[in-house]
């Protein structure tokens, strides 16, 4: 009888797969074919969107889905701030225990400064050092997520990355998901567009106080929040911004204590 058994027990892999890329598919099928498990966990699965994290952590997981087998998990794992790869690694394993998933026994990386996050590193279950394996990734052609985000926001990427297009280094069946999910807000049309709408700072923020002004300012705040981000607002520009949201709130909480009151008294005068 042929032995199927693996080198290893249950190999992590922790990686951001924003998007999911050839990269993390080739390091995740070597983890596969040699560990009887394997744990993807999905790090920062709490941010909030930005280029770093375009993607919720469903979307990651849908994009990852149709690649694993029967002998994978895949795990969320907020970001905790960590100041050592100790609490790091516990964090890991507590994600890992609430979900009733198999506790690694090792991580496989294919970024040696990640790798060092493990190394010397003992597992807060069985006390044993964890095994780990490093995949050196510096010598294949491949493009990293950081790059391909990068691609994704600019403006007629195709004709400016002709001879490195991000559609080749992510899995094909992907490529209309990643288009069709990526967040408008961050492309550079988006920026152009709010430009276009708004013409400068000054413009935004009386859009923003006439807003306020018809308690209709969800949408605006949005829109002066990114407008923000892509012109560089001042301290005293940011303080009023804050004003803005706060009075809306202020304004918004008042509107329904009234309507509250008016409900009270309609009951009030129905009971007389």
């Amino acid at each position: 009888m042929q032995n199927t058994q693996k080198k290893y027990k249950v190999i992590g892999l922790v990686m951001k797969a924003e998007p999911t890329t050839l990269g993390h598919l080739r390091l995740y099928n070597y983890a596969s074919a040699m560990a009887d498990h394997v744990n993807i966990y999905f790090a920062g699965s709490r941010e909030p969107i930005s280029m770093t994290y375009p993607f919720i952590t469903k979307q990651r997981i849908e994009m990852f889905k149709p690649h694993i087998n029967e002998r994978t998990s895949m795990i969320a794992v907020p970001n905790i701030g960590a100041s050592s790869n100790k609490e790091w690694i516990e964090h890991i394993f507590e994600c890992t225990q609430k979900v009733k998933g198999k506790l690694p026994t090792g991580f496989m990386s294919g970024d040696s400064t990640n790798s060092e996050w493990y190394e010397s590193e003992v597992s807060p279950e069985t006390g044993e050092k964890l095994e780990i394996i490093f995949l050196d990734r510096s010598d294949v052609n491949l493009m990293s997520g950081t790059e391909i985000r990068k691609q994704l926001a600019s403006s007629n990427p195709r004709e400016k990355y002709k001879n490195k297009y991000w559609e080749d280094y992510v899995p094909y069946s992907n490529i209309q998901y990643i288009k069709d999910n990526f967040p408008v807000e961050l492309t550079e049309q988006f920026k152009i567009d709010m430009i276009n709408k708004y013409g400068d700072r000054t413009v935004g923020l009386r859009k923003a106080k006439e807003a306020l002004d018809h308690l209709n300012l969800p949408k605006e705040i949005k829109e002066l929040i990114t407008l923000e981000k892509y012109l560089g607002f001042s301290r005293d520009e940011k303080f009023e911004i804050k004003k803005i949201k706060d009075d809306f709130n202020e304004a918004r909480n008042n509107k329904e204590k009234e309507m509250e009151k008016d409900q009270i008294k309609k009951v009030r005068f129905l009971l007389k």
